[in-house]
């Protein structure tokens, strides 16, 4: 104590994280945005957390971002129903096609993703429209009806693997099924209960999902993330132009709209323009770390709230 009291000055290094786009569904510890998983030949196993359920979905949209490092057979994602052994919804691909799984049903589609190129991979379904839309950096790539014996709704509290296909041992354990695990990277993925439209879809390129989010909170792993300060929310493209008209030679009943949710403000990249404070915006948390040496003289005997009180009145200032 006597050496505290000799003190003439209490030196405190501060490291503060300044998020400039803030959201509510995710912190600064858990956030994946800026992070990658790495999927290479030993196993890696991103899994939905136990905790985490999927509700039961009339409707959806699912991103993925990902980039390959190998001309092999590959899974982006795989959501199975409880018990099931179809695939409930998927995203695949082999060669110069992609898959996509919906129900059990297999979706193929001409469309080649290169090798070492990122892309944002997008499915959206309705039950209501019996529809499915598939897009590849925000160009349409192709629109099917759905059979309308399948079922008018996703099955909730499923299992869901980044990467890999699964399958669940006798224990209740979800196991990995070897033979089309992606070889390369995944730097997002997000869902939401909504059938988003191609230009809500590119709205929400720097948003997180309303039922999934890419933070670390939502997934149990055995292989952690690696950080790459080259991702941005604008590394994923959403729109590269406006989405052609696709015909599928099908005629289908009229119907009403989806029941969706009022459309939110645009989202605005935190690499873009500096945003306008006065404005509503959501995006991606962007984190700085900044090192402050505060010099106090004397021997306060609360530093915490003088901390906060000199960090407060910065930025009143501001």
């Amino acid at each position: 104590m006597n050496s505290l009291r000799s003190l003439s000055f209490l030196t405190i290094c501060l490291c503060i994280q300044l998020s400039l786009c803030v959201l509510g569904s995710t912190s600064a510890s858990t956030s994946l945005w800026g992070k990658k998983l790495q999927f290479r030949a030993r196993p890696c196993v991103w899994q939905l957390h136990p905790d985490v359920a999927v509700p039961a979905l009339k409707e959806l949209s699912v991103c993925v971002g990902l980039r390959r490092s190998h001309a092999t057979t590959w899974t982006g994602f795989v959501y199975k129903a409880p018990g099931g052994r179809n695939i409930e919804l998927g995203l695949g691909g082999t060669g110069a096609k992609l898959s996509v799984w919906l129900f059990g049903e297999d979706f193929h589609i001409e469309r080649e993703l290169k090798l070492h190129e990122w892309y944002s991979v997008c499915l959206t379904w309705s039950g209501q429209a019996q529809r499915l839309r598939i897009y590849v950096n925000g160009d349409s790539q192709h629109e099917a009806s759905v059979n309308p014996i399948k079922p008018q709704q996703l099955a909730p509290n499923g299992t869901l693997t980044l990467g890999v296909s699964h399958y669940i041992d006798a224990n209740g354990n979800v196991q990995e099924e070897s033979g089309k695990t992606l070889l390369g990277e995944i730097g997002l993925f997000r869902m939401w209960a909504r059938e988003w439209s191609a230009e809500e879809l590119r709205r929400q390129s720097c948003a997180d999902g309303d039922v999934l989010s890419w933070d670390l909170r939502y997934w149990k792993y055995n292989c952690p993330p690696e950080p790459d300060n080259s991702l941005h929310c604008d590394s994923f493209p959403l729109m590269t132009k406006p989405p052609p008209t696709v015909s599928t030679g099908v005629t289908s009943p009229e119907i009403g709209p989806t029941q969706s949710l009022p459309t939110g403000p645009t989202n605005m990249s935190t690499t873009g323009e500096p945003l306008d404070l006065n404005e509503t915006a959501v995006g991606p948390d962007t984190f700085f770390r900044v090192n402050v040496t505060l010099s106090m003289t004397g021997i306060p005997t609360k530093p915490k709230d003088i901390v906060e009180k000199w960090l407060s009145h910065g930025q009143q200032k501001q």
